[in-house]
């Protein structure tokens, strides 16, 4: 793939060179390849590998709450005092006000200054958010769900969301949760010392972590040995396992630094009893948190799943048809003494939005099948928020078995594709296949065309793409927008590119 990138770059192909390099870092096993990071325009930013894209939306996001703040600091500093004041007539007024705010930017502001200040200010700023028809609106109500210090406020922020689109607000709420932590704690002595090394686990929605602290004290000509540590909840006790065989193992002995290895070897113990025990009161604070969360989705979504992160995990991805193709992606953290090193392995998750054999994918090169389409050709690509078009290219191909699929009308054409395929509906944003009434506009690139009727269809293998970019192409004769193989971020536009206006003071 390297190679493959490398001739694509002589040949001025830049789209196919970025294909090629993504595929490369993927097989290489080491995600922080910093030579092919850098020939892809990446940035490791907070932890983590950003491309241009996402800093660039990360900046513009952070430009738009900045001058949302300038704004409309001192207006709400004003309502504030307002709703406050014995008048009542200047209360209403404030509150009329308050009430009339819709632009999504302020939000951030509202949390900080109405979301603790009171239980009367924090139910104002909930009967706001009920109001707001926004993404942004239903993200907060679910922050207010869960981190409201009023339970009340938790509690109707909870119901609120019952009718609001569960892709607005769930992802917040299955990301916030964790499984409990696994803990080992293991203590070496050898040759070059004393250590203890202690080895953590859990799982999030989408990765496995794992780490592993090593605190290490250094000592000569010291035999190599083994000791198991205890797990928390049990006895403190030395159970030696030693790292030689034999009559031989059994007959060493410390000597030299004998004394102060054995006092190292008898706090690092103490020390794996306390850390243990510290990872036993976390995940007692873990479950309480996770139980509050899962609260707030049993009522949002009025189903009586149990009380553990993987069900309501299991929930989202039979909701959105996702089948994941392998284990989890792991992330791993070694620290030793002050030193560290994180490592990724990233893998993929593949959607079961699809589409079957011969649906026309419009390329560089005009109508490609998208059984044929392979990584590094370049289809036209829309962004959702911006609506700017460009060829983009191909990352990954996916193939799926036979399943349900559902065969939509349009007039002289159709496409025949998964339930779970979305499409951009004009006025509405990103939408199920399986949601889409009959007379709906989808989004073409051409304007809109209007479903006709709809029908089920013979099950057969379905394909789709991962395309690099804006994770959009355009499907059939109609060039319908559609989403490419990665989850649809809901967005607020009516079309891509034509931004909903909201009201300034």
């Amino acid at each position: 793939q390297l190679r493959l990138a490398n001739w694509c770059r002589d040949q001025k192909l830049y789209a196919q060179e970025h294909a090629h390099l993504i595929t490369a870092l993927e097989l290489s096993g080491n995600p922080n390849n910093v030579e092919i990071r850098s020939r892809l325009g990446h940035q490791f930013v907070d932890g983590m590998w950003m491309s241009r894209y996402d800093i660039a939306e990360s900046l513009e996001q952070a430009h738009r709450f900045k001058a949302a703040a300038k704004i409309w600091n001192s207006k709400l500093r004003l309502l504030s005092r307002q709703l406050s004041s014995p008048r009542a007539d200047l209360q209403q007024q404030a509150r009329e006000e308050f009430l009339a705010i819709d632009d999504p930017d302020v939000l951030p502001v509202l949390e900080e200054m109405f979301s603790r200040e009171s239980v009367k200010s924090a139910q104002l700023l909930l009967e706001l958010l009920s109001k707001m028809n926004v993404v942004e609106a239903n993200q907060y109500l679910a922050r207010q769900a869960v981190l409201s210090p009023y339970v009340t406020v938790r509690e109707e922020a909870a119901k609120t969301l019952r009718s609001r689109p569960p892709e607005t607000y769930a992802p917040l709420l299955l990301d916030a949760m964790h499984t409990p932590i696994q803990s080992r704690v293991r203590l070496f002595v050898g040759s070059r010392g004393v250590q203890l090394s202690h080895f953590l686990s859990r799982d999030t929605k989408d990765v496995r972590e794992i780490a592993r602290h090593n605190s290490r004290v250094v000592f000569r000509n010291i035999p190599v040995t083994t000791i198991a540590i205890p797990t928390a909840g049990s006895h403190l006790r030395r159970s030696f396992r030693l790292g030689l065989n034999g009559s031989y193992a059994a007959q060493i002995q410390l000597r030299g630094n004998q004394h102060e290895v054995e006092n190292e070897v008898l706090q690092k113990q103490l020390q794996a009893h306390a850390q243990q025990r510290a990872v036993e009161q976390k995940n007692d604070r873990l479950e309480e948190w996770n139980d509050r969360v899962i609260d707030v989705l049993k009522t949002a979504t009025e189903l009586d799943l149990p009380n553990n992160p993987e069900d309501w995990w299991a929930w989202w991805n039979e909701y959105n048809h996702l089948v994941p193709t392998s284990a989890k992606p792991i992330k791993y953290r070694e620290v030793t003494n002050t030193r560290t090193k994180v490592t990724h392995f990233p893998r993929l998750v593949r959607l079961s939005s699809c589409l079957t054999e011969g649906t026309p994918i419009w390329t560089d090169r005009g109508f490609v099948a998208v059984e044929k389409i392979r990584i590094g050709d370049r289809v036209l690509s829309q962004h959702p928020r911006t609506g700017e078009l460009a060829y983009q290219p191909v990352l990954r191909t996916t193939i799926r078995p036979a399943t349900s699929l559902i065969t939509a009308q349009f007039g002289s054409s159709h496409v025949t594709c998964t339930e779970g395929h979305t499409f951009w509906v004009s006025g509405k944003g990103w939408q199920k296949m399986r949601d889409i009434a009959t007379g709906s506009p989808f989004h073409s690139v051409k304007g809109f065309v209007t479903l006709e009727s709809r029908q089920p269809a013979e099950p057969e293998p379905t394909y789709n793409l991962v395309v690099a970019g804006f994770h959009t192409y355009f499907v059939g004769p109609d060039m319908l927008l559609s989403q490419d193989v990665t989850f649809a971020e809901p967005v607020n536009n009516m079309v891509p590119g034509l931004h909903r206006e909201f009201k300034k003071p």
